[in-house]
Order: C-alpha cells, then structure tokens, then sequence
C-alpha cells in the first residue's frame, strides 16, 4: 500500500533585509515567512532548502519572539543604567506575555546587565552630588523605582555623614539668604521645612541649621522689623487707629516671627495717628 507523504514546508530563499545587515527574510515554498534576526537564523542553522517541520516553523517564531524582546530590553539598557523594574515595565509596553517578559529579564540579568545593586550606588552618588537630596528622598526614589530594600540599604552607605553635612548646610544657607526679608523664627523655620522635604535627618538637619552663618542676616534684623511693621502700618491704617492701629501692627509681626521685645520696642519709637484716643 502506497503512503501518502506529508508536504513539508521548504526554505526556498534566506535574503538579507535592506537598511538592517542583521535581520534575514525567511520565504517558505516561495512565499515570504517572517523576518529573522542573525543571531537565531544562526542558532537554528536554517539554510536554502531545508525542510521545516510545523514544530520547527513555531520554534522560530518563539525565538525570533524573544529575541524582539531582547534586541529592545538592550536598547532601552544601552542609554543609562537601569532596574530591574524599569526594564520590565518597557518590555510590558512592547508584550503582554508576562513569562516571556520573566524569562528575557532573567537572561539580561544573568548577563550582568541588570544589576540593582549598581543601580542603587550609582543612584545615590549622582543624587547627593547633583541635587544635594538626603538619604530619605534617594531611598523613597529608588523603591518607587523597584529597587529591593535590601539594596537600597545598602547602597545608603555610599552617603556619608560628613557628605550630609555638608550638602544641608549648603542648602539651609541657600534658603537663608532667599528669606532674608523674614524673621530670624521665619528663616530658621524655613531652612528646617526645606531640609526636611530634601529628606535629610532630624538630627543632619538641626547640627546644619546651627552651622550656617547667620550674622549678617541678624544685624539686619531690626531693618526688616522696622521694613515688615511699616507695610503692616500701611495695610491697616485705612481700618484702624490709635489703639486698634497699633495692636493688628503688632499681632502682624508677631506672626511672622519677629519677637514680642523687638516688635514692642519699635512701637513705643513710633507715633501713630490717634494714640491720644
């Protein structure tokens, strides 16, 4: 009894794309099949000619799949650094298969070219030298960034304290001169909400507040008292006099942190219309 063959699909033409001298076009009895990178036309050892079970035709297409995946997680590492995190979540935008996603990040990372230790340390250094964040603000950046707790523990230690020190005085010294017009209350309320939100220590942030020079800021004192009362005097003085007028002047600087003494001082000095009253 004569058995009938099966056809078997034949590689009738392996060309070269144009403007891509690492991809091949795969043609199948004549008719094209699908665009191959080099790397797995290699691995396969597909020639002209060969015949190509239905089992192989899926096998390529699962490694050209992956591979896809793979050419696009290394374009995306070749830029700057990144997670483990971030180089998922790209892959998500290109794939919904989640466990070719797994398996392609779990081969860059064995590679050595998904490392989040590294990230981390790298992070941190930049971080502290650029934008002169605190050890709070890089560590709450890294774990938005998918960054283990354990690597970002330790990647803390690249921020020494002295580094910190010297990173909040800078910037309480900064936010001084900026708020000059305020209170000495004001401006040591200031530096500390700014250092806080920088993500600096309670304790970096007290031992920097006490570094930073404030002598000239203070002999000025009595000319921002006298500079914030007049503007007050100016506000009120068309809703108020005499007695009323004075207390709504003193209750404004007292808000913005100029002390009762001073603040009492400078108003026995200054007649104000209707006193007699």
């Amino acid at each position: 009894m004569c058995t009938r063959r099966v056809n078997v699909p034949k590689i009738t033409s392996i060309a070269l794309q144009k403007g891509d001298r690492h991809r091949y076009n795969i043609y199948l009895d004549g008719e094209f099949f699908l665009g191959l990178s080099e790397n797995v036309l290699v691995h396969l050892g597909l020639y002209k000619g060969m015949e190509i079970s239905k089992q192989e035709i899926e096998e390529v297409k699962e490694l050209e799949q992956d591979a896809q995946l793979k050419t696009l997680a290394m374009r995306y590492l070749e830029r700057r650094l990144r997670t483990e995190q971030e180089v998922r979540d790209h892959l998500k935008e290109e794939s919904e298969d989640l466990d070719r996603i797994e398996r392609i990040v779990a081969q860059i990372k064995e590679m050595g070219y998904i490392n989040d230790l590294v990230y981390a340390e790298s992070y941190v250094r930049t971080q502290m030298r650029v934008q002169k964040l605190g050890p709070k603000a890089i560590s709450r950046e890294l774990i938005k960034k998918g960054v283990p707790l354990e690597d970002v523990q330790k990647a803390e230690g690249e921020y020494k304290k002295e580094i910190q020190l010297a990173n909040a005085v800078y910037l309480a010294g900064k936010t001084a001169r900026s708020k000059k017009s305020l209170s000495d209350r004001q401006i040591h309320q200031k530096m500390q909400e700014h250092l806080i939100k920088k993500g600096y220590s309670s304790d970096v942030i007290q031992e920097a507040i006490d570094q930073v020079d404030l002598t000239d800021l203070l002999e000025n004192q009595k000319d921002r008292l006298i500079q914030a009362g007049e503007k007050a005097y100016r506000t009120y003085q068309s809703k108020a006099s005499g007695k009323e007028l004075r207390r709504k002047v003193y209750q404004s600087l007292l808000r913005k942190g100029f002390s009762s003494e001073d603040i009492a001082n400078w108003l026995s000095e200054l007649p104000l219309e209707g006193d007699a009253e």
